[in-house]
């Protein structure tokens, strides 16, 4: 007697797949079937020959799409285009959900769930239409938190605003704003003081020196303010350090 097996789930097909299916049916055959899915916001049709595909409840209005409706090449070329900004708008729904992102950050983590760019980017440019991607809220947070440790120059901090997608002008804006009133020379000095400490007895005057200056340069600071606080933090070290 055999054993009864559970069964598997059909693997989800991706979004290049599930627009690959709609240009990819024939056209000339009227739609046979048209059915909903379980989440009633997708609809299978069928064709008369078999083939099948599946389209949004707004599509499907869109188009006028219905049962004895021919599918015509004109149809699949304009449910494709529709059917990809629909799903790359609901994927970007998930994400701003999620966390809070760039446009550009969107439309990157749209792209790498399988969505074309271009219908990343429409989407990204509606979301960002009705107030759900902010760039600006984004860098000013982003650089509200990353300065909160206060060992991080102005330089640093705009690169990694504009990692996450920032443009160049608003992130320095953000990264000026976020390190308004902190004394850029006091940061840089206690960096260095950790980094002297951690040097002395152990390293040359000299070798010391450069690690810790371009230890500094890597977190943003300019070379002024990286070679005065490496001198002054050796300097408090007198006994582990002499210049002489």
């Amino acid at each position: 007697m055999s054993e009864d097996r559970p069964r598997k789930k059909r693997p989800r097909a991706g979004v290049r797949e599930r627009l690959a299916a709609i240009v990819e049916a024939p056209t000339g055959e009227a739609i046979k079937k048209v059915k909903p899915v379980a989440d009633g916001e997708q609809w299978t049709l069928t064709l008369e020959g078999g083939a099948s595909f599946r389209l949004g409840s707004s599509v499907l209005m869109e188009l006028q799409l219905g049962v004895g409706e021919v599918w015509t090449a004109e149809r699949a070329l304009r449910a494709r285009g529709l059917q990809g900004f629909a799903l790359a708008r609901h994927d970007g729904l998930m994400v701003v959900q999620r966390r809070a992102v760039t446009k550009k950050g969107l439309v990157d983590a749209l792209a790498r769930m399988g969505h074309d760019r271009e219908d990343a980017a429409a989407a990204a440019a509606a979301l960002e239409r009705v107030g759900l991607i902010d760039d600006k809220r984004v860098a000013e947070a982003a650089a509200r938190s990353a300065s909160r440790k206060g060992d991080i120059g102005v330089r640093l901090l705009e690169q990694k605003l504009m990692q996450k997608g920032v443009g160049r002008e608003e992130a320095k804006a953000a990264a000026s704003e976020a390190l308004e009133g902190r004394d850029a020379m006091e940061d840089a000095l206690g960096l260095a003081r950790k980094k002297a400490r951690s040097s002395a007895g152990r390293l040359e005057y000299e070798v010391a020196s450069r690690r810790i200056a371009a230890s500094l340069a890597r977190r943003g600071f300019d070379a002024q303010t990286c070679r005065e606080a490496t001198s002054r933090a050796l300097r408090e070290l007198r006994d582990g350090y002499d210049e002489d």
